[in-house]
């Protein structure tokens, strides 16, 4: 049975400054079992949101009608523009496996998540948004996902 109350209360601390690519983000995180849970697995990502336009040009026909004549539709090039979002894991750090948290227990954890070097696919013509979010896996109970945005400069 899944349980649908919060067993466990996640906070998570790091330093307000910008990172690089290629720079380490320290993290503490701040668990608190609300019962006795056991965690599979808790880990960090950091999310990267790619915005961007892509424009291109199709070919149609006009947009009128002849006067009960079959005549050829000329084809008019219009240019098109579609908005893109993609959003995809860029680096990640495990800090907790297989570990079980009695009531009321409370652990701290610190780990440092290297940024990876690679620049996202679009980071020339798209927005950026960076986001660390920490998961935590809990066993028979919902998982728990908290999140802060973070500044990452390419």
């Amino acid at each position: 049975m899944v349980s649908r109350l919060r067993p466990l209360e996640v906070t998570f601390e790091i330093d307000n400054r910008s990172y690089k690519l290629g720079n380490s983000i320290p993290i503490t995180i701040n668990l608190t079992a609300a019962r006795p849970i056991d965690i599979r697995a808790g880990r960090v990502d950091l999310v990267c949101e790619e915005v961007y336009a892509e424009t291109f040009t199709v070919t149609g026909p006009t947009i009128y009608q002849s006067s009960g004549r079959s005549a050829p539709r000329a084809q008019v090039p219009r240019t098109v523009t579609k908005r893109h979002k993609e959003t995809y894991v860029h680096s990640d750090v495990v800090f907790l496996t297989d570990t079980h948290l009695k009531v009321g227990e409370s652990e701290v954890y610190r780990t440092h998540l290297d940024i990876q070097e690679d620049l996202p696919p679009h980071s020339g013509s798209a927005t950026l948004k960076w986001v660390l979010v920490v998961l935590i896996d809990i066993v028979r109970a919902r998982d728990v996902r908290k999140q802060k945005t973070v500044k990452v400069t390419i």
